[in-house]
């Protein structure tokens, strides 16, 4: 496992430091470093597209009590700096060195905060052997227009707290109604997102709108498998259906590791619902059997250096009333993990609507 694994977000560089990848979560619960809304922890929503992780029961903290601030946009950071977030020494800013792999950073002229302070490194778990897997996604919506009531930092042993595996299935929706005979280039956006894992087959994982997949490679082989199944509602007599991805310039949950390039599957549900062609629970053992052959492929690998919206693919699925495809890294020889946020064009708990979409979408004919 790697001591440093480095995640690109919007072009610019964060480092965080743990044992191993990822950050020891509760199932059906994935780790959240908010630029929107400061808030840091797991989480079984996506917490930066909301007001508050409502796992936690508690409002944001103020500016200067553990918020480690707004993650910078690119161009930022002075010339020759890049940004850190740094689990090993607390440190969060733009540095000249790696500042997760010293005590602190020069530039920052002052010591390591001490343990206790509601400095960042408080909020983020702390290095060190039992630490599994890190889900880090930094939310780069533009903040609320309201100031959120003060309230303490979130402890980091939420975290690992038994959380309720609260949603099996989410509402498919809301389904388009209209499908006028002729009309073309029709999109569905926001599509449900669940998580299954080759290696534990049974698992089931809360629906989402984060898509995270990741794999291990482990004596010459893929191991830690973990696909997304996304299911796009679509009104009757849709035709030609094609999922895209579209990407933003800055200002989306984006990460990857090692590489970002991906397939989409079929997935034959000969006209059920998801449910019912999976059955009560979202796991790998029920989707198996529907998934078909590969639908086309796509890489997102290149994202952090553009710096305008992109467009991704345009593979054609099978047109349903719930038309479902999986999406899986590619199996190179070595492990990798992408992270990616769907936006249908609003942001809850704000007011007014959040513009562009972005993320996986589904386009159809009439």
């Amino acid at each position: 496992m790697h001591s440093c694994s480095t995640i690109f977000f919007g072009a610019v560089i964060i480092r965080i430091v743990a044992a191993s990848k990822w950050v020891d979560c509760a199932a059906g619960t994935n780790y959240y470093v908010c630029a929107a809304n400061g808030f840091r922890g797991c989480c079984s929503v996506d917490a930066c597209n909301t007001a508050w992780c409502p796992d936690a029961g508690l409002p944001p903290p103020p500016p200067g009590t553990g918020n480690p601030g707004g993650f910078p946009y690119p161009g930022q950071c002075a010339a020759g700096k890049q940004y850190y977030v740094c689990a090993s020494n607390g440190f969060a800013g733009c540095c000249s060195i790696d500042a997760c792999n010293a005590d602190w950073c020069p530039d920052a002229g002052s010591p390591p905060p001490p343990p206790g302070t509601g400095k960042p490194s408080t909020r983020l778990p702390p290095a060190g052997p039992g630490y599994s897997t890190l889900s880090t996604v930094v939310g780069g919506a533009p903040p609320p227009t309201s100031t959120p009531p003060p309230g303490p930092p979130v402890p980091s042993a939420q975290c690992t707290a038994a959380l309720p595996s609260s949603i099996s299935h989410a509402p498919v929706g809301p389904r388009p109604t209209d499908c006028p005979a002729g009309s073309t280039g029709k999109e569905v956006w926001g599509p449900t997102v669940y998580s299954v894992w080759h290696d534990q087959p049974q698992r089931e994982g809360n629906a989402s709108s984060v898509i995270i997949i990741s794999q291990d490679y482990d004596n010459n082989k893929i191991t830690n498998k973990r696909d997304a199944v996304l299911v796009f509602p679509v009104p009757k007599g849709a035709k030609n259906c094609a999922v895209r991805a579209r990407t933003l310039g800055q200002g989306q949950n984006f990460g990857y590791y090692n590489h970002a390039a991906f397939v989409y599957k079929h997935m034959h549900l000969n006209g059920r619902s998801f449910k019912d062609a999976v059955g009560a629970a979202a796991t790998w053992e029920k989707v198996k059997a529907v998934v078909g052959k590969e639908a086309g492929q796509s890489d997102m690998t290149a994202w952090a250096e553009r710096t305008i919206p992109q467009e991704y693919s345009n593979s054609k699925v099978e047109c349903a009333e719930d038309t479902a495809v999986l999406v899986s890294l590619m199996e190179f020889s070595y492990e990798g993990t992408l992270v990616l946020g769907n936006g249908n064009g609003t942001l809850p708990g704000s007011p007014g609507a959040y513009k562009p979409e972005h993320g996986f979408y589904l386009t159809y004919d009439c």
